[in-house]
């Protein structure tokens, strides 16, 4: 099955999908994050240079992480499309459209070519607001990783111009 082939040779132990729709069509992907927020203080952490290291070599990996560690709410987050291994884009039709669990959700789950209709770049190109200096669909690739790390770099760039 897809589930079994996610985890085959590899050391991973979960497996999170989202799926749903927006309440409201005008909230634009740029502007959601995952993360956690957490309602008490942090407690006793270790001295602040060694925060600051830490969280500078998860910037890194993920480059727009919101992290605040001090303060009554401390907090990680970073934006959705460019957390997120796979993503794309279904159009429902709401006539047809029902709140239920399908069988869909064990299907295949692997980032779509940018020329694909389901792939968060088209929505991109085809958005008002052209922050990433995205003209045009970057080739198709065969190799997912390449993909992955186009629609990433361009919500990335999104992300950090708002």
């Amino acid at each position: 099955t897809a589930s079994s082939s996610y985890f085959h040779n590899r050391k991973r132990t979960f497996q999170g999908i989202v799926r749903g729709r927006f309440k409201f069509s005008n909230i634009p992907m740029s502007e959601c994050v995952t993360g956690q927020v957490f309602n008490k203080p942090a407690g006793h952490l270790p001295p602040r240079i060694i925060m600051k290291g830490a969280i500078s070599i998860i910037s890194h990996l993920a480059p727009q992480l919101q992290a605040r560690l001090d303060g009554d709410c401390p907090r990680f987050l970073s934006p959705l499309v460019s957390t997120a291994q796979s993503a794309m884009s279904c159009q429902t039709d709401e006539a047809n459209d029902y709140d239920g669990a399908d069988e869909s959700i064990e299907a295949a789950m692997s980032e779509p070519q940018p020329s694909d209709p389901s792939s968060l770049i088209q929505e991109l190109l085809h958005s008002s607001d052209k922050a990433t200096g995205m003209t045009a669909i970057p080739p198709n690739s065969g190799c997912i990783t390449t993909r992955i790390k186009n629609r990433k770099r361009a919500f990335d760039k999104l992300y950090a111009s708002r």
